[in-house]
Parts: C-alpha cells; sequence; structure tokens
C-alpha cells in the first residue's frame, strides 16, 4: 500500500485516484501525524509521498511538518526502509535537496505533477 500524506482533499483525492486506476497500485491518504506513524509500523506501507507542508497535522499532541514527520519515520527502526517522496511545490532545487537532507526523504515529487507517466515510474521503481 502506498500511504498519501496530503493535507489538500483535492490533490490528495487525484493522486490516489490516479495511483489506482493507472498503475493499480492501492493507496490511502492520510493527514493524522500518529496515524501515519501507526499504518507505517504496521509492515503494510510500502511507499510513502508526504507532503512537506502539513496543516493541522499533530504528533504527539504539536503540529509537524512533512520533514518533520519524515525524520520521525526514518529514525524508527520499524519505518526506516521505507521509502518517503518528498511532496513540494514552488521550491527551489536548492531547497529541495536541503528538505532531503534533513527529513531523511528517498526522494521527492514537484506538485503539480506535470509528467504522471514518469512519476509511476519512479514511484514503481521504488516498491521493487
Amino acid at each position: 500500500m502506498i500511504l498519501i500524506v496530503e493535507d489538500n482533499v483535492e490533490n490528495a483525492e487525484l493522486l490516489r485516484l490516479y495511483l489506482e486506476r493507472r498503475a493499480n497500485l492501492k493507496s490511502v491518504v492520510c493527514v493524522r501525524g500518529d496515524e501515519v506513524v501507526a499504518r507505517c509500523r504496521t509492515g503494510e506501507v510500502k511507499l510513502v509521498i508526504m507532503d512537506i507542508q502539513l496543516n493541522n497535522t499533530f504528533l504527539d499532541g504539536r503540529a509537524v511538518g512533512g520533514i518533520e514527520l519524515t525524520r520521525r519515520l526514518k529514525d524508527d527502526p520499524k519505518t526506516a526502509a521505507i521509502p518517503v517522496l518528498l511532496s513540494t511545490a514552488h521550491a527551489m532545487r536548492e531547497q529541495r535537496e536541503q528538505f532531503l537532507r534533513d527529513s531523511g526523504a528517498d526522494g521527492y515529487v514537484t506538485k503539480p505533477i506535470e509528467n504522471y507517466d514518469t512519476f509511476i515510474g519512479d514511484v514503481q521503481r521504488r516498491l521493487s
């Protein structure tokens, strides 16, 4: 299963539908920090697509963004091996590279996704 962590309902649903209909990849949308961690710890999640700027996402009683939530997943031995793609809009290349370093994520996707075939190919390679 692919876990989509995205607080924009329209973006999340579009991504979920595309992954399921075009690539036959089961995906679930989630924005609650505790649920993200819990789902990843079950072993069912094979890849996470993580929005960097999350609004109203909390973990351990405090607000967290995608960078911190990814760092938490990468620091946990039970979830560290799950590939995480950061989802970012309007960030310059230098910022994206900094986001990758700060979070420990495995890659990033620029929003809006312009070439879904390339995106799906990247997702499938990371699932192999």
